[in-house]
């Protein structure tokens, strides 16, 4: 009977119960929700910000164009040579220096203005050579002059007493001005009919080792010249690439003088002495070029030297490297013609120059016209410096 009352306690208290575990449980899954987070700070913020296909557009009147002599050109794919550049140097063929040696002792006369560096012909006299007389006819021009004295003093003498006849004395006199002027001479080197040295061939004087009045044994050596009608360009190659060059083609050599772009002079592989440098790990290749008297290579120059590479010729996009334009950092750019007076802005990738051709790595799509003659003028309207 107990149990009755107990059971309908329980029975009244059940729903204040439920409620009281549903309060629990909503409780609980609000404290196990996380909390809601705000969005990060960002660690920098750019304002304005334009892609470079929304760069400013250029607008010129066709008066301008006009005055700027502006030319277009469009991209397009052309087949080229695959060339790789190297520096070189310009050098002398073997066995077209030649060194010139006084053949017989004597003293430097003057001779002209010749100096280290003249540009002379073949058959131009250098240096010309005063030869000394050799030790023998030196000492037999004092025997004589000695002789000669004392037959003097005995003409003279003959006269004091009588015995002799002045025209004697006048005879040993005269004969006696001779012999001393042929000692003096003998003692200062030869003047009359002294030697002309000229240079053997025609090209450059490397090198004048004397001058005037100075004395030279014989065999000294007097000049150096080089023939420069005909020069040798060396190419140092690492010896890993070697095996892409095609040593069969010619090369091309530019002065580092010269622009970019324009094109160069031909060399053709030549066969020379090996050689090579083992701490460089390279090995010269050898090429052969012509260089008329005072032409723009000179003996020691450092040159720009293409050469070709094994396998054939490449399709690549190309563009006239006229039309190329660098900014402040190095970037290269083209002006895009997006329609008739309105250009704009566009950056491309050279990969390399060959001739008048700036091979793309990347750029415009072939048929885009871009200005190739006037785009530094419109360079400098976009950013305040044009007129």
């Amino acid at each position: 009977m107990h149990g009755e009352p107990e059971r309908g306690c329980l029975q009244e208290r059940r729903p204040a119960c439920l409620v009281a575990a549903a309060l629990a449980l909503t409780c609980l899954g609000a404290a196990c929700r996380p909390k809601a987070t705000s969005a990060p700070t960002p660690p920098a913020k750019v304002e304005n910000a334009r892609k470079e296909t929304e760069l400013a557009t250029v607008t010129l009147t066709e008066k301008a164009e006009a005055r700027l002599g502006m030319k277009v050109a469009a991209v397009e794919r052309r087949r080229i040579e695959r060339v790789r550049t190297f520096g070189g140097e310009i050098v002398v063929p073997k066995g077209r220096s030649i060194q010139v040696s006084a053949p017989v002792a004597g003293t430097i006369l003057p001779a002209g203005t010749i100096t280290a560096g003249a540009t002379v012909r073949k058959g131009q006299v250098i240096v010309r050579l005063a030869a000394l007389p050799a030790a023998g006819e030196l000492a037999a021009a004092d025997v004589r002059l000695e002789a000669v004295r004392k037959k003097v003093e005995r003409a003279a003498r003959l006269v004091e007493t009588g015995a002799g006849s002045q025209r004697s004395l006048e005879e040993a006199r005269a004969e006696l001005e001779l012999a001393e002027a042929a000692a003096k001479a003998g003692r200062g080197g030869r003047r009359n009919g002294a030697m002309a040295i000229e240079s053997p061939q025609a090209g450059v004087i490397r090198e004048l080792l004397v001058g005037p009045g100075q004395s030279v044994a014989a065999g000294a050596l007097l000049f150096q010249v080089d023939a420069v009608e005909t020069l040798w360009v060396r190419v140092p190659v690492y010896v890993g690439e070697l095996g892409a060059i095609d040593r069969a083609r010619d090369a091309t050599v530019r002065p580092l003088s010269a622009p970019v772009g324009t094109s160069g002079l031909e060399a053709q592989p030549v066969a020379a002495p090996p050689s090579a440098d083992p701490i460089a790990a390279t090995s010269d290749l050898y090429f052969q070029i012509a260089n008329e008297a005072g032409g723009p290579l000179r003996p020691g120059e450092k040159v720009d030297v293409s050469l070709g590479l094994v396998g054939a010729d490449e399709e690549r996009l190309v563009l006239p490297w006229s039309a190329v334009i660098h900014d402040i950092n190095g970037g290269t750019w083209v002006y895009e013609r997006r329609a008739p007076h309105v250009f704009a802005r566009r950056r491309v990738e050279v990969a390399q120059v060959v001739g008048p051709w700036a091979v793309l790595g990347r750029g415009p799509t072939p048929g885009t016209p871009v200005v190739s003659v006037g785009a530094a003028e419109i360079f400098g309207t976009e950013f305040g410096n044009g007129k």
